[in-house]
């Protein structure tokens, strides 16, 4: 499997671009995704309290297996239309979730760099 082929995986070339453990993907992506002043408490919810994410961190799930960023973007909508989630405080009132903006992004950054 090299750098550039175009099967690699969203999880895959994550881990390899920002030298992390693949299976570490849905948890480091998630911190990634979320509005810069919340990481440094995302970093610590998403590894003491992951199940106020569990919907969250499934969508990343889905998105860790994508290959494109066609196919991310259709799955990242989950995240923008809100039906995927239960009512949070922590995600719903404090803001303290996922961006499908940010996650497009990171895939734009991630998938676009595995061709150069």
């Amino acid at each position: 499997m090299s750098f550039d082929d175009p099967t690699v995986s969203f999880r895959n070339a994550f881990a390899r671009n920002f030298r992390v453990a693949p299976e570490l993907f849905e948890r480091e992506a998630f911190v990634r995704c979320v509005p810069r002043g919340y990481r440094v408490i995302a970093a610590w919810l998403i590894r003491w309290v992951p199940d106020w994410f569990t919907l969250d961190l499934q969508v990343l799930g889905e998105v860790a297996r994508t290959t494109t960023l066609d196919e991310v973007r259709v799955l990242s909508g989950d995240f923008r239309a809100g039906i995927r989630h239960r009512p949070n405080l922590v995600r719903d009132r404090l803001g303290l979730r996922v961006s499908g903006r940010r996650l497009m992004t990171l895939a734009k950054q991630v998938l676009s760099e595995r061709q150069t």
